[in-house]
Order: structure tokens, then sequence, then C-alpha cells
């Protein structure tokens, strides 16, 4: 099923950057990188966040950012865990 999660992610990405609808792009994006997090998917986890972050701010939406800004630490304390073992 994690496909089909990703396919509809995705989808929604297209509808919200399409109808310029920042904050809800914004949302996706996070929610998409938490997703690719979960899966391990690195490098695609933090490409997510990071334009998650830089939307967020853009749009001033602190709870976003502060959101964001945790997601990444998580998938830092995450990858380093790995790298270590």
């Amino acid at each position: 099923h994690y496909k089909e999660s990703r396919v509809y992610f995705e989808k929604a990405f297209v509808i919200f950057k399409k109808i310029g609808d920042y904050l809800n792009e914004a949302k996706t994006l996070l929610g998409l990188g938490e997703f690719e997090l979960s899966l391990r998917n690195f490098g695609p986890a933090r490409t997510n966040l990071d334009q998650a972050l830089s939307l967020f701010k853009k749009v001033k939406y602190i709870w976003g950012e502060a959101s964001t800004l945790k997601a990444l630490g998580d998938l830092d304390y995450v990858h380093c865990k790995e790298v270590n073992n």
C-alpha cells in the first residue's frame, strides 16, 4: 500500500501547486517527507522536508515550520542511528 500512498500525496501536491495553495502544498510535502522517512528513504525525505520548510516560511505558518523542523530532527536522528550501527 506504500505505492498507493505516495501516489495520493503526489496527486494532492500537483493540485495544490497548480492552484497556488502554498499552505496545503507545504502540508503535503511535510506529509510526504514523513512518509519517506518512515520508509527510510532519507534523500527524498530531506528534499520534501526542506521544500516544506521553505513554503511554510513563505506563508508565515509557524506551526508548519515547527513541525517540519521536528521532522528534520527525527530524520537526522534516525539516519545517524542507522549509519552508526
